[in-house]
């Protein structure tokens, strides 16, 4: 009978691991780009699942705050796949960021990965939010809205209580679980955060009429 381990993730893997790894998608893989950074990240921990010491599957998890969790990179390699090694990695992990204080774990995946959704259900996770990635070209001159609407502007300090005021009373803000995603990570919004990304000029508010009739987290791109 094989014999089944989930352990942290050694540096020694990495070869077995980016070998089932690479035709994840058409293009390959991220999982070999971020491998170092995930091993060595001391929010977080990178699990493997070793069959008679042969690493099978991974995933990760990291702490964005000191209450909430994020998995993420599970891999399970074709050739073990539905015999429950996701779900056990997935429950080692929620252990460990329970243990260090977390609260609420999240994870994301695509609507048409059944197979990973039926992981993440049997694990007691709800849905709580969706996303559809758009690109946006800057124009330098933006037509007028003939609504009443006025152009953009950034947020200011002095508009933190009106924005928190807003979204206390949004029925999209619940929707989308009060939360916002960047580079495909998701991060509940909180008045601190608010108030952190105002500081760093990064909310954009629209109002009608004088009144805030909407606003938008504008995250820097990385590279």
């Amino acid at each position: 009978m094989a014999s089944t381990e989930i352990r942290p993730a050694r540096p020694e893997d990495r070869e077995a691991v980016l070998a089932f790894c690479m035709h994840t998608w058409d293009w390959g893989d991220y999982i070999e780009s971020v491998w170092d950074e995930w091993l060595h990240d001391p929010q977080g921990k990178m699990y493997v699942a070793a069959v008679d010491g042969k690493p099978v599957a991974v995933s990760r998890f990291r702490m964005l705050t000191p209450t909430e969790a994020w998995l993420e990179g599970m891999r399970v390699d074709p050739a073990y796949r539905q015999h429950g090694l996701a779900k056990a990695i997935n429950d080692v992990m929620l252990a460990e960021a329970q243990r260090r204080g977390a609260a609420v774990a999240r994870l994301m995946t695509e609507s048409t990965n059944t197979a990973a959704i039926r992981v993440i259900e049997r694990g007691l996770m709800q849905q709580v939010g969706a996303l559809a990635p758009f690109k946006a070209v800057p124009v330098s001159n933006p037509p007028r809205s003939q609504y009443g609407l006025e152009t953009p502007e950034l947020a200011t300090s002095a508009d933190v209580g009106a924005i928190i005021e807003y979204l206390n009373a949004s029925n999209i803000f619940p929707a989308a679980g009060g939360l916002y995603y960047v580079a495909f990570t998701a991060y509940a919004i909180t008045g601190a955060v608010v108030e952190a990304k105002v500081a760093a000029r990064q909310v954009y508010l629209l109002r009608r009429w004088d009144r805030l009739d909407g606003l938008a987290f504008a995250e820097p791109r990385q590279g």
